[in-house]
């Protein structure tokens, strides 16, 4: 077979002459000199003189006192690899509107380079850097750490970037009093439930400040409607939340004394049954899988959970709607939720006493939907007369 024939080299043109058009060359000469570059750079050099002579090309043609010479070696070396650092750094130095597009665009730029840029570099800089798709991850979380908000924002828009839950606390450390960034953390969808929680919190305890000061509602009424606002608002972070996630925010939440029975009867009566179980599991101190509901076994896990008996009948038609709707293709809303939970009470179970019922048609009056909560509050004036 014959040979393969050898690759194209720098070597078919003569290099020498060409540095004389750097020197006394017009404009012109000299940006069509740039625009060759790409293609004498991407071709291997006949041997390292020729090497050097191209890399001194591009380093004079990147110190070019006329702007069109350096914005079209800039376009011309941009999708070159493996250029030299010296040339690398000469261009990225430029004024922005060269040294920005080369920099996101270039395959030159290694880890090494984008750790230079990130340290010395000015914001602008140091943004496209984020921007790029094959940023490494340690170099992620050194933005994560130590760089301001607009590198940080960039980061976040990139989708090579996937940030860990330690990061996003730090984000939160670092930058949480800027409504700004705070809206942009609330928006990942990554974000930490725990972090959530935690904004819900610190947002409750600023319009509990605002109503004492302001006198708008008395202290009573102000407090009990601050406390279902703040669990309304954490119960709609578990309900966004992630089923492999829902554990650690349940843990958490039992940590900060957040768990409360309020909290799970309300998940319930809103049809949030897999928020029902990681609360129980953490309660109790169970994995999800080692809960039973049986209606014989349901009562042990409420009392190893901690909550009151009169939960008891609530949780079983809870339970029974949810594993109904399972098997269904269409899932319920809080509305239709709600109301099988009340025809399935007042169909009543065996053991349910009078007292019981109406029991939990209170619980669900309490915290069920708006619509819901009037049909359960008639149903218990039923039962109790």
């Amino acid at each position: 077979m014959p040979d393969h024939p050898p690759p194209p080299t720098a070597s078919g043109l003569d290099l020498k002459p060409l540095l004389a058009i750097i020197a006394a060359g017009g404009t012109e000469d000299r940006i069509a000199l740039a625009r060759l570059m790409g293609d004498l750079m991407s071709a291997p050099p006949a041997g390292p003189d020729d090497a050097h002579l191209l890399l001194a090309m591009a380093l004079g043609l990147a110190a070019d006192p006329d702007l069109d010479v350096r914005h079209a070696l800039a376009q011309a070396l941009a999708p070159v690899s493996q250029l030299e650092s010296d040339l690398l750094f000469a261009i990225i130095s430029d004024i922005d509107p060269i040294a920005l597009p080369f920099l996101c665009a270039t395959p030159s730029l290694t880890p090494w380079h984008m750790l230079a840029v990130l340290r010395v570099g000015d914001v602008a800089r140091q943004a496209s850097v984020a921007l790029r798709p094959d940023l490494d991850p340690a170099l992620a979380a050194l933005i994560v750490q130590e760089l301001p908000w607009p590198v940080n924002q960039l980061l976040l828009e990139n989708p090579a970037v996937s940030l860990s839950g330690p990061q996003y606390w730090t984000l939160y450390d670092r930058f949480g009093g800027s409504p700004e960034a705070l809206d942009a953390l609330l928006a990942r969808p990554g974000l930490p439930a725990e972090l959530r929680i935690t904004e819900v919190r610190k947002a409750s305890a600023r319009l509990r400040l605002l109503l004492a000061e302001r006198r708008w509602l008395p202290a009573r009424a102000a407090a009990a409607l601050l406390a279902e606002t703040e669990e309304e608002a954490i119960l709609a972070v578990l309900v966004a939340t992630a089923a492999e996630d829902l554990g650690g925010a349940a843990a958490f939440l039992e940590e900060n004394d957040l768990l409360t029975p309020s909290l799970l009867m309300r998940a319930a009566c809103l049809g949030a049954w897999d928020v029902v179980a990681a609360a129980l599991a953490a309660l109790a101190d169970l994995e999800v899988a080692e809960l039973d509901f049986a209606p014989g076994r349901l009562k042990s896990v409420i009392a190893r959970a901690g909550l009151p008996d009169a939960c008891l009948w609530t949780l079983r038609a809870a339970h029974e709607v949810a594993e109904a709707e399972s098997q269904d293709v269409f899932r319920l809303t809080e509305d239709e939720f709600g109301a099988e939970m009340i025809e399935r009470l007042t169909g009543g179970y065996q053991g349910m006493t009078a007292a019981a019922q109406e029991q939990s048609f209170d619980l669900i009056a309490r915290f069920a939907s708006p619509a819901v909560r009037q049909e359960a509050m008639l149903r218990m004036k039923a039962a109790a007369a």
